[in-house]
């Protein structure tokens, strides 16, 4: 899932970037009925689960915070493809940061 986010975010980057770092340094939770991995369950004053697509959206929202986004590493997965061809470290050459200033103004 990590893989699928940083491809997504370099696929969506205007769109992506600025919904990801508008939610600032607040957590965020992938909101569920039934899924207490991927997600949290509310339980009234809490919510319980795992809610590890936060943690990874989390995850990606400080890298794009510290321009370290420009690198996506595949799974390590034998025989990855994508499309027939074997998916090595792809690197997007981007600057992040410079992107989303511009984005700013």
């Amino acid at each position: 899932m990590r893989f699928c986010l940083q491809m997504k975010l370099q696929q969506n980057l205007k769109q992506f970037s600025e919904i990801l770092l508008s939610t600032k340094n607040m957590p965020i939770v992938e909101y569920t009925d039934t899924d207490k991995i991927w997600g949290a369950v509310d339980c009234g004053s809490y919510y319980e689960g795992v809610n590890a697509l936060g943690r990874l959206l989390m995850e990606l929202r400080e890298k794009l915070n510290e321009n370290e986004t420009n690198i996506i590493d595949k799974p390590s997965i034998d025989n990855f493809f994508l499309l027939e061809y074997d998916l090595q470290i792809m690197s997007n050459y981007i600057n992040y940061k410079n992107v989303v200033n511009k984005l700013d103004m």
